[in-house]
């Protein structure tokens, strides 16, 4: 028996839930779908119409329980949480929007960013 496997991530997940995450609008090919997520942060900084260095305030990773997604999450796909609504995006050049958080797959980190504030 594994025991990180099979009871640790378990309570992880189940205290996540119920702690920290926040209810979510996920839109996926034009079907919605109500989850519940994590809110992470991104320290990534983007240059403004000026060409000055933003902070990082318009990315922020979701992370979500694998088990919750009948979908693999897509580039293009919005999540609206309370007014922010933001589109997902590759992060970097492996061309994925999305990985696993453990060695076991049950939560996954989805990157996105702020379209609509």
């Amino acid at each position: 028996m594994n025991v990180m496997q099979e009871i640790g991530l378990a309570t992880l997940m189940e205290t996540l839930e119920e702690y920290v995450a926040t209810p979510i609008t996920y839109t996926h090919a034009g079907t919605e779908y109500i989850l519940t997520a994590t809110r992470g942060h991104i320290n990534w900084s983007t240059l403004n119409k000026l060409g000055d260095v933003a902070l990082g305030e318009n990315f922020r990773e979701y992370i979500i329980q694998s088990s919750k997604l009948s979908f693999v999450p897509t580039n293009g796909d919005l999540i609206k949480d309370g007014t922010d609504v933001f589109e997902v995006f590759n992060e970097n050049t492996n061309g994925k929007c999305w990985r696993y958080c453990d060695p076991y797959k049950g939560l996954m980190r989805i990157y996105t960013r702020r379209v609509k504030q």
